[in-house]
């Protein structure tokens, strides 16, 4: 049956449509805060006149009401990967370990990660590549391509894409939607061991070692040739930011 106006209360927020939530006799303020986060997904809490409700109050006394909505900023988060294959999902505002995830045969010698979105793509000396869901802390799916160590990655998590550089001397063009790459690529000076990647321009740079910097363009599909930056460095070029 449809419930009436004085079987709901009203969430308001500072933008954005309110929220209509059903409420029973013997809820309490915490199950409208349950409901709101897994609408909104995100961490909330509730006032009415100005004052912060608590969890165990009971929710019946709010029907028919507005109550205020607040969302809560998220406290900070990292991830790390780490030579035992592992990764972790770190709370900095508390200093503690939120989970680990368990998935590769051997280290982790790539991560790029969308803290807010909760997702991660890792890459291991196992040759493959992982993406993984933070907030559930499991795998959403594994890609297999490489022959030799994954040492470097760089994702776009909205459009779903990746570059990855590997000890085979390729370099790879994933999609989230399915397990085999959609490009494969040889570098002209060995390992890429960094990666700054753009979805939006199908290109990328990359830096090897021997000193070497290589700027792709995906777009030329299979006969891509990196444009190799004058000014070599000295030695293996560990970090690229593009």
């Amino acid at each position: 049956a449809q419930c009436t106006a004085e079987e709901r209360v009203t969430l308001r927020r500072l933008s954005g449509q309110p929220l209509q939530i059903q409420v029973k006799p013997g809820d309490a303020v915490a199950r409208l805060v349950a409901k709101a986060q897994k609408i909104l997904q995100a961490q909330v809490t509730l006032a009415h006149e100005g004052k912060l409700l608590n969890l165990d109050e009971p929710a019946a006394e709010l029907a028919g009401k507005e109550v205020d909505l607040v969302v809560m900023p998220p406290s900070p988060r990292a991830v790390t990967g780490c030579e035992d294959g592992s990764i972790r999902y770190w709370d900095l505002e508390s200093f503690s370990c939120l989970g680990s995830l368990e998935g590769h045969r051997g280290a982790v010698w790539a991560l790029d990660a969308d803290l807010p979105s909760r997702l991660a793509l890792s890459g291991s000396a196992d040759t493959s590549l992982i993406l993984w869901d933070l907030e559930r802390l499991e795998s959403l799916r594994s890609f297999e391509g490489h022959s030799g160590a994954v040492c470097c990655v760089s994702a776009d998590f909205q459009r779903k894409w990746a570059v990855s550089g590997s000890d085979d001397g390729t370099l790879r063009l994933w999609s989230f939607n399915q397990r085999s790459e959609l490009l494969s690529l040889r570098c002209r000076h060995g390992t890429a061991w960094s990666i700054s990647a753009s979805c939006e321009d199908q290109a990328a740079v990359s830096g090897h070692e021997g000193g070497s910097v290589q700027v792709w363009n995906f777009q030329e599909g299979h006969d891509a040739m990196p444009h190799i930056l004058e000014g070599r460095h000295q030695g293996l070029v560990q970090v690229v930011q593009a």
